[in-house]
């Protein structure tokens, strides 16, 4: 029998979900791990918001929803703004992925970008 999954943003949980580099990346507990270039709360950013790294938890038997988790959510200073690539997941669960603005304003008014790594609270 087929089940069907699905997780509903929100707005300030995450808006506009993307990855132009490969959708949703897999860890290696099972749970699916990805960027939305908004939400997060509006910081230095405007409305919008500057961006969240989520995971999605599936559900643990049968039927039933996805569980987010905002990992971080961004503030557009040094820690970048609006990410738009799927994060890379390693062996141990460190996430690493790019940012679109951040970090200084001499390429223009959003910044330069930035590299991020993210490291679960239950790594050493």
């Amino acid at each position: 029998m087929d089940r069907n999954y699905s997780y509903t943003f929100h707005g300030g949980d995450g808006e506009s979900p993307n990855s132009y580099a490969g959708n949703l990346a897999f860890g290696p507990d099972g749970s699916l791990y990805g960027v939305a270039p908004g939400g997060g709360g509006a910081g230095s950013c405007g409305y919008f918001g500057c961006g969240i790294l989520f995971q999605l938890t599936p559900p643990a038997v049968g039927d039933g929803s996805w569980t987010e988790t905002i990992l971080h959510a961004f503030s557009g200073l040094a820690d970048g703004t609006s990410p738009i690539f799927a994060p890379v997941v390693d062996s141990n669960g460190v996430l690493y992925g790019v940012a679109f603005g951040g970090a200084g304003s001499s390429c223009d008014e959003v910044g330069c970008g930035v590299v991020y790594q993210y490291i679960p609270v239950n790594q050493p």
